[in-house]
């Protein structure tokens, strides 16, 4: 039961910081490239890490 509600939650926060990101990105292009280009980066070394 515990595990249904941790992923759930997990869940929720990745939905609230896409809208977020989104958010941003939308506000703000620049800043928006910027910061999806450093996540793409991040995905890049976790993906090498792995």
């Amino acid at each position: 039961m515990t595990n249904i509600i941790g992923e759930y939650a997990q869940g929720m926060f990745q939905f609230i910081c896409f809208l977020f990101v989104d958010l941003l990105w939308r506000s703000s292009v620049p800043a928006g490239r910027r910061l999806r280009h450093g996540i793409a980066n991040y995905r890049t070394i976790a993906a090498r890490g792995l």
